[in-house]
């Protein structure tokens, strides 16, 4: 015997109107946790934040994280080193920056382990100047 829609109407449990508010809220929250600040979508492995070099400094932070990332990279990375010159910024000064890459775990990476963890690029999206208020802590 099937139930009618009355039936699960009555049922709390059952009842796709009251579901639905809670399996949204639920979808929301777990959509928007993430193991790493600054992940993007267009790619698993896509990270929007701010670049900076310096004398032993090599710095990508993600945009609304705390943690600074140590670049490694290879070729990639003396590309994107010469993109941030290119910019005609001063050494220290952070860029915007569209990147993939794979972030490994947590740790003390870089100079003087300054550091969370290391992040080795693989491919470079975007790179410019930073608008007011752009990537902001």
């Amino acid at each position: 015997m099937q139930p009618s829609d009355e039936n699960l109407k009555s049922q709390p449990f059952l009842n796709p109107e009251k579901l639905l508010i809670p399996v949204i809220a639920c979808a929301l929250f777990i959509s928007s946790c993430s193991l790493f600040d600054g992940k993007i979508g267009g790619g698993r492995d896509s990270y929007v934040g701010t670049v900076s070099f310096g004398f032993e400094v090599s710095s990508f932070r993600p945009c609304g994280g705390s943690e600074q990332w140590w670049f490694t990279g290879g070729e990639v990375l003396v590309d994107l080193q010469a993109m941030y010159n290119d910019l005609g910024v001063n050494w220290y000064e952070p860029v915007y920056a569209e990147l993939r890459g794979e972030p490994g775990g947590r740790g003390e990476f870089g100079h003087l382990g300054a550091y969370q963890r290391e992040f080795r690029i693989s491919d470079i999206l975007e790179v410019r100047l930073l608008d007011d208020g752009e990537c902001s802590r």
